[in-house]
């Protein structure tokens, strides 16, 4: 696993004492090219900008193998905090903690990963129940692959 943060990693660390962890920045990974069948990106480039979106998904295309899968999951701009905080970018909030969240639509996560086949994508919705009111969460889910190399006979 990688992360930008020392502290996650050392939260990450107690729970998984024996796993495999860097501090990294996914925009800019220190790792082989083609070295990964599959790239777990759940709530991850909701916290970048536009330009830091578009190389983190450059830098996972980079990173896995002719046919590995990237599985990927951020918060949907049907969901309920959408809209909360300063926008910054278009679909893009900073909260009172100063940590962004950007809220994606599907024709976006497809954009942003061009460079790979879309094998699925949808947007699940269910409701959560906060003091006594059921409010929207919602996310983009996609599973892409990244092509197999064709030789030409």
């Amino acid at each position: 696993a990688i992360d930008i943060s020392r502290q996650a990693l050392l939260l990450a660390r107690q729970a998984r004492p024996d796993g495999r962890l860097l501090l990294a920045d996914g925009c800019c990974l220190p790792l082989q090219s083609e070295s990964f069948d599959a790239i777990f990106a759940f709530h991850v480039a909701g916290h970048l900008f536009l330009n830091q979106r578009l190389a983190l998904a450059g830098e996972a295309a980079r990173v896995l193998r002719p046919g590995g899968r990237l599985f990927f999951r951020d918060f949907s701009r049907e969901d309920m905090r959408m809209g909360q905080g300063e926008e910054v970018e278009e679909a893009t909030f900073r909260r009172g903690s100063g940590i962004i969240t950007h809220y994606f639509e599907e024709g976006e996560v497809a954009a942003m990963f061009s460079g790979l086949e879309m094998d699925l994508i949808r947007t699940q919705r269910w409701s959560m129940r906060i003091r006594g009111e059921k409010l929207p969460r919602s996310e983009v889910e996609a599973v892409l692959v990244k092509r197999e190399m064709t030789s030409e006979r």
